[in-house]
């Protein structure tokens, strides 16, 4: 494992975190986490998609994220079993 070190961090509407991934190493880039129907009923993970394609993975690779980009993560009220 290793430690990404960003340079700062925002959350709006409680459903958005923004990171700045402009420090001396990512040349500016932006990678958001936003949730889709987050509430505290919903707190199961339905779907995950990395800049709207589908992933079918449980872990995000290094250069996905310091390429910047949107990881959008469905919630829901029942666990998804797939």
């Amino acid at each position: 494992m290793f430690a990404i070190i960003f340079s700062s961090a925002s959350i709006s509407s409680g459903n958005r975190i923004e990171i700045d991934l402009s420090d001396v190493y990512y040349s500016g880039k932006t990678f958001v986490i936003e949730t889709i129907n987050n509430s505290t009923e919903n707190v199961y993970v339905k779907n995950v998609k990395l800049n709207g394609k589908k992933l079918d993975r449980l872990e995000l690779r290094h250069s996905e994220i310091i390429n910047g980009g949107i990881l959008s993560l469905e919630m829901s009220k029942v666990p998804n079993k797939n």
